[in-house]
């Protein structure tokens, strides 16, 4: 599922952008919403996270729902341009699930909704047959455990790519909130673990750092692969036991 809609561009976002960009150079890569200080800055994202727009988008591709704001594991974002991603930062660029928590989530589902808050239209995700390109107030959304997707393009000279994270419980009606509360601590779990670890190996400078990136990859790669993994071990179980029975019969006395 790839959800996309459009917010005005607002003051809120000129506050933002005038913040955390200057002179094209990004001043930030990932600052979690939750720890920013300054009231104008976080007054800015409240307003943008409280958004009637984004809230009305998620109601109609999910009918018969709550949705609550996640702002534990909400970031301003500046990206690193595709074409030059390097050791951890691959994995947020190359085909990819966000999450693993496809089957054990519960009937709640989080979705991370993506806001430009500058031109992003050189870059785009793609989510099967989908894409979406981002020009200011623009957004997209996918669900963060389920959707497998892809970021191409590449980013100019002197030009960032800012935007922020968002992220919304979707939560069918009827359903306990016990079970809101483990999707919302399995995944605020994996999003901060994860993150702390490609931070200390998006730009590896020592054999610990250069160890962790290898390990990112390798475990994103294999998660992403895993059904081709599971199918592979099936088929390979059913010929042995095809070829097992075959040699018994023919070498029987």
């Amino acid at each position: 599922m790839l959800i996309q809609g459009k917010i005005p561009e607002s003051y809120e976002m000129t506050i933002l952008r005038n913040h955390y960009k200057s002179n094209g150079k990004p001043m930030a890569d990932h600052t979690w919403t939750e720890e920013i200080k300054q009231p104008v800055i976080k007054n800015a994202i409240d307003t943008l996270r409280s958004s009637s727009i984004i809230r009305d988008t998620l109601l109609e591709n999910y009918p018969d729902s709550t949705i609550r704001s996640v702002p534990s594991i909400d970031e301003v974002f500046v990206s690193v341009s595709p074409l030059d991603a390097k050791a951890s930062d691959r994995v947020l660029v190359d085909c990819h699930y966000d999450a693993p928590y496809k089957f054990i989530e519960g009937p709640s589902k989080l979705v991370r909704i993506i806001l430009a808050l500058n031109d992003n239209s050189t870059v785009f995700t793609q989510v099967g047959d989908k894409t979406s390109k981002l020009s200011t107030g623009d957004f997209n959304g996918i669900e963060y455990n389920r959707d497998y997707h892809c970021v191409r393009g590449t980013i100019p000279s002197g030009k960032t790519r800012l935007m922020l994270k968002l992220h919304y419980l979707v939560i069918p009606n009827g359903t306990p909130e016990i079970f809101s509360q483990w999707s919302i601590l399995i995944n605020l779990l994996w999003t901060k673990v994860t993150r702390f670890l490609m931070r200390n190996s998006a730009n590896p400078t020592n054999p610990l750092q250069y160890f962790l990136a290898y390990i990112i990859q390798f475990a994103r790669f294999f998660y992403n692969q895993i059904w081709y993994f599971i199918a592979l071990i099936i088929v390979a179980w059913y010929l042995k036991k095809r070829i097992y029975t075959l040699i018994s019969k023919t070498c029987k006395p």
